[in-house]
């Protein structure tokens, strides 16, 4: 639930610009869902959030500190046009 004029801030591990790391991506997903409570890691969140109405012009690429294969993800903060 957001506010009328709230602000979204976002910071999510997402799949992969990188061909091979999102064929890994979609190969270990069914483990991933199920060890990490339905996490997906090859679901476009930039593309939900525009879906959903934000504008994402305020989202960055960044590598996240954690294992190589979740390293990259997307910030920014976000609000409805």
């Amino acid at each position: 639930m957001l506010k009328p004029n709230g602000t979204l801030c976002v910071v999510e591990h997402v799949r992969s610009p990188d061909q091979g790391t999102a064929r890994w991506q979609d190969r270990v997903r069914p483990l991933w869902q199920t060890v990490f409570g339905g996490c997906d890691p090859t679901r476009d969140i930039a593309r939900a959030l525009e879906n959903a109405g934000f504008d994402t012009q305020g989202i960055s690429r960044i590598e996240l500190p954690l294992p190589w294969r979740a390293k990259p993800g997307i910030a920014g903060v976000l609000r409805l046009p």
